[in-house]
């Protein structure tokens, strides 16, 4: 285990930053702002538009990070390390956050 969590650090992206999106699910940004949380025109346009994206963008961000960290640790314990795992899983999550991201804008368009 100490070895899988080793090989992990050689490549935190998704371990920092599904530590990050836990705080900003028990901490989220509370009131409309420039400087972080979910941003852009959609998000800023209300305060329900904000709270909403907050709250959408910060599950589907972390339930795609918590599902590429498993998946990581399944392949570094099947496969050993390996660049290959590093560059699929940092490509996953790419992916992901494009993904996620016309999600949430799709979900704040039909709120509107």
């Amino acid at each position: 285990m100490l070895q899988i969590l080793s090989e992990i650090s050689h490549n935190p992206v998704i371990l920092v930053s599904s530590v990050i999106l836990i705080l900003f699910r028990i901490l989220p940004p509370k009131e409309i702002n420039g400087w972080y949380g979910y941003r852009t025109s959609r998000s800023m346009k209300s305060t329900i538009h904000w709270n909403f994206a907050q709250r959408f963008s910060a599950n589907m961000f972390l339930i795609i990070n918590l599902s590429l960290l498993a998946a990581q640790l399944i392949a570094f314990s099947i496969y050993g390390e390996s660049m290959l795992i590093d560059v699929v899983v940092l490509g996953l999550w790419l992916v992901g956050m494009v993904y996620s991201f016309f999600q949430v804008e799709k979900n704040l368009e039909a709120l509107s």
